[in-house]
């Protein structure tokens, strides 16, 4: 069942999927009052990289203050859809598909 449906930089129509938002806040508990800053990396992230292992998933980051690291949400590309989001440190290695001047 679909929860949301967010348009990222390009202009992508993303889903989050109920199962995929239980899946989130039940891992990473921190994120249940922040389903605004996922939207705001979808639509206007810091950095896109492209993941080393699958080139269908894009990691989307956006630092966040208040949430003292960068905000990742990982999205697969073929079918549009957010795999799962956390907080790191760093931003992940991998190709840059994009970066916000």
């Amino acid at each position: 069942m679909i929860f949301k449906k967010i348009q990222d930089v390009f202009k992508n129509s993303i889903t989050l999927t109920c199962e995929r938002w239980q899946h989130i806040i039940y891992r990473h508990p921190e994120l249940k009052r922040h389903q605004t800053k996922i939207v705001a990396t979808l639509k206007i992230p810091d950095t896109i990289i492209e993941d080393d292992l699958n080139k269908k998933v894009r990691l989307y980051h956006k630092f966040d203050k208040q949430l003292n690291g960068y905000l990742v949400v990982i999205v697969e590309t073929e079918k549009k859809f957010i795999i799962t989001s956390y907080v790191s440190l760093k931003i992940k290695r991998g190709k840059m598909i994009w970066q916000n001047n």
